[in-house]
């Protein structure tokens, strides 16, 4: 039976202060998903990648291929899919999904997390995701009409 080494990382009740080995060590600030500030940062990040992935995307050449590695968040009692904010922002710029690969980081400690009060998962893993600028000049204009609409409306579901 595999074990596992109990975390000396920090633990915590709901509007308690963290208690634990490390939790006067971070140099982050403190992330709340709903507060304006966070969600600034958040808009200001969504932002960034857009600029960033917008170069990429006019620099690649038509038919080649971005791998986007990106682990999810868990901040303030919620799950961020950040992942799920990845593909929808390189979608709007018009890159096409074509896979994720789940890669699964050994070196990653497993932390048990909310033991006692609440189920936390500790996240051991992040996504490769491959995208792809699609060969337009190709294709039919049904077909690139096709295409856009489709990206125009997985941008309206987001």
């Amino acid at each position: 039976m595999d074990t596992v080494e109990k975390s000396k990382g920090t633990y915590k009740k709901v509007g308690e202060e963290s208690k634990g080995v490390y939790s006067d060590k971070s140099k982050l600030s403190s992330f709340t998903p709903n507060s304006p500030e966070s969600q600034q940062k958040k808009h200001n990040w969504e932002l960034l990648i857009k600029k960033t992935f917008s170069q990429c995307f006019d620099l690649l050449k038509p038919g080649g291929y971005c791998a986007v590695f990106i682990g999810n968040m868990y901040s303030d009692g919620c799950y961020h899919l950040l992942n799920a904010d990845i593909a929808r922002i390189l979608s709007q710029i018009g890159f096409i999904l074509k896979g994720e690969i789940v890669w699964y980081d050994v070196n990653k400690k497993l932390h048990l997390y909310g033991i006692s009060y609440s189920w936390i998962r500790s996240i051991v893993h992040q996504f490769i995701m491959v995208f792809r600028k699609e060969r337009i000049e190709k294709l039919t204009q049904e077909e690139k009409d096709k295409i856009k609409a489709k990206n125009l409306q997985m941008t309206e579901k987001g």
